[in-house]
């Protein structure tokens, strides 16, 4: 069970009252001298109850816990300077500064908290490592919601992040991050089915050895992905209706290796993915890249030796840009389905150029749900080489005959047995051996 979050110490409420609080576990105690008060609680997950006494009689009271820096001349909501620290369900609001600050410290659980109203969101820095943030919702803040960086310190590594959302920053002027990892030698992250949008830039990624797994990453001011440093993959991820880019593969002056794996990225101002440099190599591999306003695959500079990519489906709103390299070779959907960008670039051999994927790859492009509709190209079109073992929803993959393109395994639906056509339970259909098997809830057959 995990240890109560320590109230202790002294505190100040907005009325002015003075608290001088003890305590033991989940239980603690508390005088106040001008008032003549004394009172005891226990504390339980996020919840507190109170019983008191003092010269007007008893009371009582139940609530949750709120760390709330209005009207407090404290920056910082809370402090961790020490390993092995948890927190849990906090709500933390209002503080001038950060919301929670992690300074040098290990082995540190954040989870079932929101942090929101704040300046900074939560910042780990001078060599914290091993942390593990879990449904942590961060919104509302001026410029960042989590970064880790060093600032001036030891670089931070091995960072969790699951089911964390990052959203809304309040200030449209200011370069405001959802997630950033900040430059220098920092390493080792992993965000699994993490969330981020209404910010400037959604995951600003410059550590190393990096993974993004089934994140989500829509609506920013500018770039959905910004990744600079080497062995950062993106699995099973989304980015659409980003301003500028879905993905920027962005220089840092060293050479570095991006992989893509069975991504989705649909509608972005300029590119929908973006290479800087020749010096940063890009893998993508059962990606669909779809939607977008100028260009779909983006070469800042001449050259592609540095991209290595196949089973994926390309498609752009301007189709005379489906891929540009260094703005003076260019492909449109037509030349990619001829073969012509194959030739040139020797990759992409059973990759495939889609005109209309409104209509023809996903459930409902307009509604922005972008699982496959029955007949896409993109069914068991991927390549099971290096591909993930689910898929963005955690369907196991394959679910066909073969892997397909894209973040969403299609899922063939059929009417229950006894049921009309309108009533129906999702499938899996598996093709092997020359067998085809399929089996819902209800019922399991082989052919």
């Amino acid at each position: 069970m995990a240890e109560p979050v320590s109230i202790a110490g002294t505190w100040k409420s907005n009325i002015g009252s003075v608290y001088e609080i003890t305590q033991n576990k989940d239980k603690f105690t508390w005088k106040v001298a001008a008032k003549s008060q004394t009172g005891e609680g226990t504390i339980t997950g996020d919840s507190i109850s109170a019983t008191w006494v003092d010269p007007q009689g008893r009371g009582g009271a139940k609530g949750k816990i709120i760390l709330d820096g209005s009207g407090v001349e404290e920056e910082t909501g809370f402090t961790i300077e020490h390993s092995y620290v948890r927190l849990s369900g906090l709500d933390i609001r209002n503080w001038s500064g950060t919301g929670v600050w992690i300074s040098g410290a290990a082995f540190v659980t954040i989870e079932n908290c929101e942090v929101h109203q704040v300046a900074y969101g939560i910042g780990a820095a001078d060599g914290a490592h091993d942390f593990t943030l879990k449904d942590v919702r961060i919104h509302h803040f001026d410029l960042y919601g989590f970064d880790a960086s060093p600032s001036g310190g030891s670089d931070c590594y091995n960072g969790t992040f699951e089911n964390c959302v990052a959203h809304t920053g309040r200030d449209s002027e200011q370069n405001v991050d959802g997630f950033a990892l900040g430059h220098g030698g920092q390493h080792g992250f992993r965000f699994i089915r993490c969330e981020t949008y209404g910010v400037f830039d959604g995951f600003d990624i410059s550590a190393r050895d990096t993974v993004l797994d089934k994140c989500s990453a829509h609506d920013c001011w500018n770039g959905g992905y910004k990744l600079w440093q080497d062995g950062i993959v993106l699995r099973n991820c989304l980015g659409y209706g980003n301003k500028s880019s879905n993905v920027e593969l962005d220089w840092d002056e060293s050479p570095g290796a991006v992989t893509l794996s069975n991504c989705t990225f649909v509608g972005s101002g300029s590119f929908n993915v973006w290479v800087e440099n020749a010096g940063d190599t890009l893998h993508m591999f059962n990606c669909i890249l779809a939607g977008g306003e100028t260009i779909g695959l983006a070469f800042e500079q001449p050259g592609v030796r540095n991209y290595r990519g196949d089973h994926n489906v390309f498609h752009c709103d301007n189709p005379d840009r489906a891929v540009v390299v260094g703005y003076e070779d260019e492909f449109s959907l037509e030349m990619m389905a001829g073969g012509e960008w194959t030739k040139y670039s020797g990759q992409d051999r059973h990759s495939l150029a889609e005109e209309d994927p409104g209509r023809r790859l996903f459930l409902d492009m307009k509604k922005r749900d972008f699982r496959l509709r029955e007949g896409s190209p993109a069914i068991d079109h991927g390549t099971a080489e290096n591909a993930p073992p689910d898929d963005f929803a955690g369907t196991a993959t394959p679910a066909g005959a073969g892997i397909d393109i894209g973040a969403y395994e299609w899922i063939r639906t059929v009417p229950r047995p006894g049921r009309s056509s309108r009533e129906k339970s999702t499938v899996a259909v598996i093709r092997q051996g020359g067998k085809t098997c399929e089996f819902s809830e209800s019922s399991f057959s082989c052919s």
